[in-house]
């Protein structure tokens, strides 16, 4: 079953982007603006639009 996004999803998303890398280069798990966590709060703007 489908979910629609939620704020509250994209927020989680951003924290474990940014949250410190448990393994491996800190510069090869840097989060880029534009990545996952931006287009799901994308999504849940326009979940919450309609």
């Amino acid at each position: 079953m489908d979910k629609a996004v939620t704020k509250a999803d994209a927020e989680a998303v951003y924290d474990a982007e940014v949250q410190s890398p448990r393994l491996g280069d800190a510069a090869e798990v840097n989060a880029e603006p534009g990545g996952v966590a931006a287009s799901m709060v994308t999504a849940a703007n326009l979940n919450q639009q309609n």
